[in-house]
């Protein structure tokens, strides 16, 4: 058998004898050997120098502007989710504020239950009281006066009594009857150029009827005339009686009522 068939019969025996016919080679088990080219030869590397005039290199296109655009975006998204929040709260403080300065002030009745009393006032429950109570009227009826008016220190020659005050609470109406005296030695002709009541709040209410027309009475004649006013008094309240004659002038001292 010649050498290479027994070399390729017996690989492994011609890896020994190959590195018996070079024993000055040195051993690698890797299937591969290369021999470095610097193998056995020094070689020396320059130093480095740093220079502080050197720059560094910019980065490379693209680098920044992936990792800069997420913080912008995300940037972005704050400052428009903050004024968002800032508009719904506006606008929500708008209508709270719009519904609370248009909507009424509830008030409840006196017979309201208990859950409703807890949230009245003391002045909402005298307010709603007084709105539950009816109103006080006059009772319908004459009422006998026979009251003269004076006039203090003047000479008057025609006696003016009120005889009576019928109140007509289906006509709305106070009906007065009036006697009118000649006292005097001569025939008297005048008028009440003022006959009128007013309240404590300072309203008036004009009489109309015989009184504003002028009257003739002779030496010791005596008429009845009759006034009407076009209202109901209040009860318990005190009403003054204003008159003046027109012709004479005579101003008769205020009368006090009550009804």
């Amino acid at each position: 058998m010649s050498q290479q068939d027994e070399w390729q019969a017996h690989p492994f025996n011609a890896s020994i004898q190959g590195r018996q016919y070079a024993p000055n080679m040195e051993t690698d088990d890797s299937s591969t050997f290369v021999k470095s080219l610097d193998e056995g030869s020094p070689r020396s590397y320059p130093p480095y120098v740093y220079s502080p005039e050197t720059a560094m290199p910019p980065p490379p296109p693209g680098i920044d502007s992936q990792l800069v655009s997420p913080s912008k975006r995300d940037s972005g998204y704050r400052i428009a989710l903050a004024v968002l929040i800032i508009l719904v709260v506006a606008l929500g403080s708008l209508e709270v504020f719009q519904m609370t300065a248009h909507t009424p002030l509830t008030t409840y009745s006196s017979g309201s239950t208990g859950t409703n009393q807890a949230g009245i006032t003391s002045a909402q429950h005298a307010t709603a009281s007084q709105r539950t109570l009816p109103a006080r009227r006059v009772t319908p009826g004459t009422i006998k006066e026979d009251v003269t008016l004076i006039c203090g220190g003047c000479n008057n020659p025609v006696l003016s009594t009120v005889n009576s005050i019928t109140i007509d609470t289906t006509h709305m109406r106070l009906i007065w009857t009036v006697t009118l005296n000649n006292q005097s030695g001569a025939q008297q002709i005048d008028y009440f150029v003022v006959f009128t009541l007013q309240d404590p709040l300072g309203n008036t209410y004009e009489g109309t009827g015989e009184l504003n027309r002028d009257f003739f009475l002779g030496v010791g004649q005596s008429v009845i005339k009759t006034e009407i006013f076009s209202f109901l008094p209040r009860p318990g309240i005190s009403y003054t009686l204003i008159a003046r004659l027109g012709i004479s002038g005579i101003t008769y001292d205020p009368l006090q009522l009550m009804f």
